[in-house]
């Protein structure tokens, strides 16, 4: 399937709930590239700990079980110095669940995405428990990274809601 056909998929589902797209809106470029089934499952995994931070977790627990789990790698300059030393906006970190549910669908450790309803808070239980320090072992070995044509179907449609 090529990028066109995404478009004219995420045209149908728009139209349904009555919205235009203008004909200039670019696609995406075409072949894209799929990361590594590893490193998105870190990446989510960190997104997790940073996170629990936002909403109150302890900063010195979250940094010590992303050192021991290996995650801590795919911080990025802000998230580090956030759970590091505290410094940012809780809130900005906040509204990156939305990011982090889109990881957890990519990989399957949720079944839909459905950017008509909002994140619900079932993904913290599917995730690993910080709280006990539980290992994320068992998840990391239960994930699949949907394929190219999936996951390329929802960015199109994301790519051309956030657009709008």
């Amino acid at each position: 399937m090529e990028t066109k056909q995404f478009r004219e998929a995420t045209i149908d589902f728009m139209h349904r709930f009555g919205f235009e797209l203008p004909v200039e809106l670019p696609l995406l470029d075409w072949p894209l590239q799929r990361r590594e089934e590893t490193s998105v499952c870190i990446r989510m995994l960190c997104m997790h700990a940073i996170a629990a931070c936002s909403y109150g977790f302890n900063r010195f627990s979250a940094l010590s079980w992303m050192t021991r789990e290996g995650v801590e790698i795919a911080m990025t300059h802000d998230e580090r110095e956030f759970v590091s030393n505290g410094k940012g906006d809780a809130k900005r970190f906040q509204t990156r669940i939305e990011g982090l549910w889109a990881l957890a669908w990519s990989l399957q450790v949720i079944p839909t995405m459905d950017f008509q309803k909002s994140c619900d808070n079932s993904l913290v239980r599917v995730l690993p428990n910080l709280k006990t320090g539980e290992s994320s072992t068992a998840l990391r070995s239960s994930v699949s990274l949907r394929p190219i044509q999936s996951l390329a179907e929802k960015l199109d449609l994301a790519y051309c809601l956030h657009w709008l």
